[in-house]
């Protein structure tokens, strides 16, 4: 292990002594050895000096490569906006109604006359009418949804309500039918109807609960703040510049009363008997009789 170790060494010190002596005597190799080591030393300042110039720039190409491609997708919606904006101006006519069928807050008041109306043209007696807990002013609750009922399109928010009817069979149907082509749109969750006979015949009751969708204010703010710098996913969107012209006719055709064709309707209660009090005779104390002790007696 010592002889190899020491062979090595003196085999390797010649040589640097060849190399170092060759080095010396010829101009050529000290030049050609210089320039090389120049070379080397020169790349290695350049890679430490220019890797993160070079990395600013790739990434600034990147950068350029992907606003370029943002670009293209602001002109297209632009382009859609502007499309949509003339295509708004010629329906000028039909947004009330649509406004009406889905509206931008909660709007109780027009939805109650509806049903009012309905229950008033279908000859049905309306017996209960009452709905969820609703915010008229200010951002609406966040509930998590029930898992039996399907969230409204959009994530909408919605407006509960549940409807208590009275009749027979053929106007309660009518009903339920004038229902779903009410011009404020509405989705039916569940009916649930009871029946029983009366002195007057048979009546039918029916529950109906259901939610009126609407929009959030919110959705509107964003075409009046500012954006900013970083163009979201939602802005970049291409939309499509045209309109569902059947559903603007379904609208125009559905069923709506103004106020002047509503009657007045006094929602009556369910008939609820008087309990009869029930008297429960109670046993009288019997009393005994203690004797006393007199003086004679004692005597």
């Amino acid at each position: 292990m010592a002889t190899n170790w020491k062979s090595s060494y003196f085999r390797y010190r010649e040589l640097f002594l060849n190399v170092s002596a060759l080095y010396k005597k010829r101009a050529d190799l000290r030049a050609f050895l210089e320039i090389v080591l120049s070379i080397i030393a020169v790349i290695v300042f350049l890679v430490f000096a220019l890797k993160p110039t070079a990395l600013t720039i790739i990434s600034l190409l990147q950068q350029i490569k992907e606003e370029r491609v943002t670009l293209v997708s602001l002109t297209q919606k632009v382009s859609d906006l502007q499309k949509a904006n003339t295509l708004l101006a010629q329906n000028q006519v039909y947004i009330d109604n649509i406004n009406t069928a889905i509206s931008s807050s909660p709007s109780p008041e027009v939805f109650v006359k509806q049903i009012e109306g309905l229950a008033a043209k279908d000859s049905v007696e309306l017996v209960g009418f009452n709905l969820n807990e609703l915010i008229l002013l200010g951002k609406a609750k966040v509930t998590k949804p029930s898992e039996d009922i399907a969230p409204l399109p959009e994530n909408a928010n919605e407006m509960g309500y549940s409807i208590s009817i009275k009749g027979n069979y053929t106007n309660i149907n009518s009903f339920l039918k004038d229902l779903e082509n009410l011009r404020v749109i509405s989705a039916i969750d569940s009916i649930t109807v009871s029946s029983s006979t009366t002195d007057a015949g048979r009546v039918i009751v029916a529950i109906i609960t259901g939610r009126v969708p609407y929009l959030d204010t919110n959705i509107y703010r964003a075409v009046a703040i500012k954006p900013p710098a970083a163009v979201s996913e939602k802005i970049s969107k291409s939309l499509n510049p045209t309109l569902n012209t059947e559903a603007i006719q379904k609208i125009e055709s559905a069923i709506f009363f103004q106020d002047s064709d509503i009657p007045k309707i006094n929602i009556t209660s369910p008939n609820i008997p008087t309990p009869i009090p029930t008297i429960i005779p109670t046993i009288a104390p019997i009393s005994t009789a203690v004797p006393v002790a007199t003086q004679s007696a004692t005597q």
